[in-house]
């Protein structure tokens, strides 16, 4: 098995148990900070006494929360499927180059729509700032991995961009 074989999904998930030890103490403390910020989110949602707010604020919610679950579990589908381990440029990845990261910045943007309160804008806006350093972490690891493949996929995908992604798939 190549090197860029066994390193595919690198660029999915920051890879963990990787070779050079690519994750750092910081990759780790990231994803601790996600996984506190859930039970935060629904320890707050049974405590914060919200006042009065729009209702379309908790419409917004749903709007944010659905789609982002569908990304996360699209994309988890994908990489299942994904045995040669190769670069995964179709299905959602042909759409957005990291459709699991937007899936769960659109989640926790979400939290926010649920039950607007300054301490949820806090951690929906830090969690997403986290996850958007991640991607670009995770662009550098796939040029790496990938070289020129990676490149012109790049080139023609979008990022998160995802209206901008189902345009440019469709044409």
């Amino acid at each position: 098995m190549s090197n860029l074989e066994k390193h595919s999904n690198m660029c999915i998930f920051l890879d963990m148990r990787s070779d050079r030890n690519e994750s750092t103490l910081i990759d780790v403390l990231i994803y601790i900070f996600h996984g506190l910020s859930i039970i935060a989110y629904f320890i707050l949602i049974f405590t914060i006494n919200v006042p009065y707010h729009h209702p379309m604020l908790f419409y917004l919610g749903p709007m944010l929360l659905i789609p982002g679950f569908l990304l996360i579990f699209l994309s988890v589908i994908t990489q299942i499927r994904n045995r040669d381990r190769k670069l995964i440029i179709h299905g959602v990845y042909g759409i957005v180059r990291h459709p699991m990261y937007l899936g769960a910045i659109l989640c926790f943007v979400s939290f926010f729509f649920f039950v607007p309160h300054w301490l949820l804008l806090l951690i929906s806006v830090s969690n997403s700032i986290l996850i958007f350093l991640t991607i670009i972490k995770a662009d550098h690891q796939c040029l790496e991995r990938f070289g020129n493949d990676y490149a012109s996929y790049s080139k023609r995908t979008p990022r998160i961009n995802i209206i901008a992604g189902i345009f440019r798939h469709f044409k």
